[in-house]
């Protein structure tokens, strides 16, 4: 009789546990990436053969592989093509209050890939990661 009130009491116990998933057991839940305009696809962390490119809604960080140090430029959506997946970018660092370094940048949509045509150094193909937008 002992033996049958443990398992029963077992039993209770495991129904009204919750899922091992519900309790951070299983993989992280992710929110699906926005992709309606090109200027939401480009938000996340990306990463390339020479640097993780971290996009926020107005903020662009760089941390070139093999280095701690990241640089962080504000940015401004010049236009978006949808016919051509492309998106022109004018990034800038501030430097008090000033705009400075500023620069225009193509990035294409091409496939899981996002081609920069960078300063003088040809194109830089990234590869999105996830969701996170800072370093």
């Amino acid at each position: 009789m002992r033996k049958a009130l443990i398992v029963v009491v077992a039993l209770a116990a495991l129904v009204g546990a919750p899922p091992l998933a519900a309790c951070g057991g299983g993989a992280p839940h992710q929110v699906p990436r926005d992709t309606s305009t090109l200027a939401k696809a480009i938000l996340g962390h990306w990463k390339s053969d020479q640097d993780e490119a971290f996009f926020g809604p107005t903020q662009w960080s760089l941390r070139h592989a093999g280095s701690a140090d990241v640089t962080t430029f504000g940015y401004q959506v010049v236009s978006e093509d949808a016919a051509t997946r492309s998106l022109v970018l004018k990034t800038y660092q501030l430097e008090n209050g000033a705009q400075t370094n500023v620069q225009t940048i193509t990035f294409t949509f091409k496939d899981a890939a996002l081609i920069q045509l960078a300063w003088g150094f040809g194109q830089v193909v990234h590869t999105y990661v996830d969701g996170q937008q800072t370093p």
